[in-house]
């Protein structure tokens, strides 16, 4: 199902007073609460990044590899001893967030591809054409959610 056809749906249970864009709000309220529950498969991808890095759709990092070396995800506080200033530069060893999209590593390296596996946050359906990346056989649990 498309936006329009989760529109129509969401109208034939019972809600056909509200008006489109307060329907097609409460269809990417419940979308999202459906992605949210669980480390779907279909939510994983891959980017290619040189850090750092801001990924605008990241919910939950799967790893962060530099060539066939997966790097250990760590809390900034633990550098923060040894290189207080975070200025150290090097073959990255580390990853961490700063703040919730922006990945960092340590030491810093800006010249290395990194590879992030993670769970993204879908975008909204804004479109009438626009497709949710659940699979077809949950669209009606995103109406679901919506009522």
């Amino acid at each position: 199902m498309n936006l329009t056809a989760l529109l129509a749906e969401l109208s034939s249970r019972g809600p056909a007073y509200l008006d489109s864009s307060r329907a097609t709000a409460m269809l990417n309220a419940g979308y999202k609460d459906l992605c949210d529950l669980e480390p779907w498969p279909f939510l994983e991808t891959t980017a290619l990044i040189t850090a750092p890095a801001t990924i605008s759709d990241l919910r939950d990092i799967i790893y962060v590899a530099s060539g066939t070396r997966e790097l250990p995800g760590r809390d900034v506080s633990v550098f923060l001893g040894d290189d207080p200033g975070l200025t150290q530069t090097g073959a990255a060893e580390y990853w961490w967030l700063s703040g919730q999209s922006d990945l960092r590593v340590w030491p810093q390296d800006t010249s290395t591809s990194l590879t992030v596996r993670y769970l993204r946050v879908p975008a909204d359906l804004s479109s009438g054409s626009d497709t949710p990346i659940v699979p077809t056989r949950y669209h009606g649990l995103i109406v679901d959610f919506a009522v």
